[in-house]
């Protein structure tokens, strides 16, 4: 069939074309002659057809919009009314304009692509514009917020200053409690059995050794800790053997009575009594009764 014009072609039913079948296409600009299938010319009007589809929902949804926005304003201003009135039927007859331009989009969407792409391109400017004013909002927010969290940063610092000021006070008034219970209470302390007595003078008012130790020498060290003007202290022995004493040279005794020698011996207990002077930094004896 070389030498037939495609005029006098046999016509192809509708029934037996399959996607395989191609058309010829005299392309007049490149001076050559192309095919294209059927399944390809079925593909390219599917996508036309959806975008339109596309195009024409985002289209009456625009103008749904504008008719809500026209109802508002409408009842807002109502001294303008003839107006809004003659707008409203600007705006319908625009509508029955667009909705036939619709109808003429949907039957020739090869030749109308440009104006759907123009289209397109104005949703798109609206769409732009509300996101910046939305963005606009969120930046309001967001100001909003650091404010607030620095007001309330301020009022967390004065309730940290006001709680360190209570704590100081509360902390300076247990301490005098303390200070006006140790002064009530005598803290007796038992020392362990051997040949010298420590004292923790922080918690030690009456110091008590049961010494069991063979005759010789019991070491009395000084009393250890922080120890305040007229602190008394009372060393209580009960020696079953006699003891020498050798005081630690912070112990002093006095003209009129003198730090004791040596214990009673013979499981008797004796007493010893101090206070202590910041001016020369010594634990005055104050008593001394043995043999108990």
């Amino acid at each position: 069939m070389a030498n037939v014009k495609i005029t006098a072609l046999e016509h192809q039913s509708s029934s037996l074309l399959g996607p395989g079948d191609v058309f010829i296409l005299d392309d007049v600009t490149r001076l050559v002659t192309k095919k294209l299938t059927v399944a390809n010319l079925s593909t390219y009007t599917a996508t036309v057809i959806g975008n339109a589809h596309i195009v024409n929902s985002n289209v009456i949804s625009y103008f749904n919009n504008l008719k809500v926005s026209i109802g508002v304003v409408d009842s807002n201003v109502n001294s303008i009314a003839g107006i809004v009135t003659t707008n409203i039927n600007t705006v319908s007859s625009n509508i029955d304009v667009a909705t036939t331009a619709i109808s003429t989009v949907n039957s020739n969407l090869v030749s109308n692509v440009s104006s759907l792409n123009s289209a397109i391109s104005t949703v798109n400017a609206n769409l732009v514009s509300n996101v910046s004013t939305l963005t606009t909002a969120i930046n309001t927010v967001n100001s909003n917020l650091v404010s607030n969290v620095s007001s309330l940063n301020s009022a967390i610092s004065t309730v940290n200053a006001n709680l360190v000021s209570n704590v100081s006070t509360l902390t300076t008034a247990i301490n005098t409690v303390n200070s006006n219970v140790i002064a009530l209470i005598n803290r007796v302390i038992t020392v362990t059995d051997s040949n010298n007595i420590s004292i923790n003078a922080d918690m030690t008012d009456i110091v008590y050794q049961l010494n069991t130790q063979a005759t010789g020498t019991l070491t009395i060290n000084a009393p250890t800790g922080s120890i305040f003007n007229g602190q008394k202290l009372v060393i209580k022995i009960k020696s079953a053997n006699t003891q020498t004493f050798s005081w630690n040279a912070v112990y002093s005794g006095s003209t009129d009575l003198a730090l004791p020698t040596n214990s009673t011996g013979n499981s008797k207990i004796d007493y010893t009594g101090f206070i202590y002077d910041t001016t020369t930094s010594k634990w005055h004896i104050l008593a001394k009764n043995f043999g108990f």
